[in-house]
């Protein structure tokens, strides 16, 4: 089960199922939403989907496989109507600087090394089209 934080999340979880059917309408090795309910349900003004549970191995995947799994899902094409957010790395760092327990100096360092980086990335040239990336993907 996954709850979100409040109903201002509805579209975002909407669209987590959506995904996952997707993925699993392509096979893909993904978590799977259950099916049997009609998801996701608003319950005191909260998102909630419900999951299969994932049960792990007694290894962790390496690297190769990781990757492997990434680079399959990278190749997907994303079907009409599915609307997914466009990737940002920078996304939450402002939020996380201004909550930060830090020196005011350090905050104000942060700050213009976030901005200085973004410029940067913005000049990026990407030569793979745009398509599905997994955005915290780890082993």
């Amino acid at each position: 089960m996954c709850i979100a934080r409040g109903e201002e999340w509805v579209s975002t979880a909407r669209n987590e199922v959506a995904v996952a059917r997707w993925l699993a309408a392509e096979g893909f090795s993904a978590a799977r939403v259950v099916e049997e309910v009609e998801q996701p349900l608003l319950i005191d003004g909260r998102p909630v989907a419900f999951w299969h549970l994932i049960v792990e191995g007694d290894r962790k995947a390496t690297y190769g496989e990781l990757g492997g799994v990434l680079r399959d899902l990278h190749s997907l094409t994303v079907p009409p109507g599915l609307d997914l957010p466009c990737f940002d790395p920078f996304g939450k760092q402002e939020l996380r600087i201004d909550k930060a327990a830090i020196h005011e100096d350090d905050r104000s360092f942060l700050r213009k090394r976030r901005r200085e980086l973004r410029d940067k990335y913005a000049e990026l040239q990407f030569e793979s089209p745009k398509g599905p990336v997994y955005g915290d993907a780890h082993v």
